[in-house]
C-alpha cells in the first residue's frame, strides 16, 4: 500500500471530514489502515505524539513549519 505523503505506515483517518469530502479524499482514504469518522481528535490528543517527536529530536524551527490544507483554495474565507 502506498502511503500518503508525510504519513506514517498504518495511519488512520479520523473525523467527519472523511465523509463530508469523500469524493475529494477518496484516494487518501483508500490508503488508510482504518477510517473512523466517529472519532474526532482534539489538539490535546496530539500532545503524547508531539512529546515523543520532540524527545527524539524530530522538530522543525517554527519558521519552517508550514500548514497543509486539504480543502481547495476556493473554499477559503477571504
Amino acid at each position: 500500500m502506498r502511503q500518503a505523503p508525510g504519513s506514517p505506515a498504518g495511519w488512520a483517518a479520523l473525523g467527519n471530514g472523511w465523509q463530508a469530502y469523500a469524493d475529494v479524499l477518496e484516494s487518501l482514504q483508500a490508503q488508510a489502515a482504518a477510517v473512523l469518522p466517529e472519532l474526532v481528535p482534539s489538539a490535546r490528543d496530539l500532545l503524547v505524539g508531539a512529546a515523543e517527536e520532540i524527545s527524539a529530536g524530530r522538530v522543525l524551527a517554527p519558521e519552517a513549519a508550514l500548514p497543509v490544507y486539504l480543502r481547495d483554495e476556493s473554499a477559503w474565507r477571504r
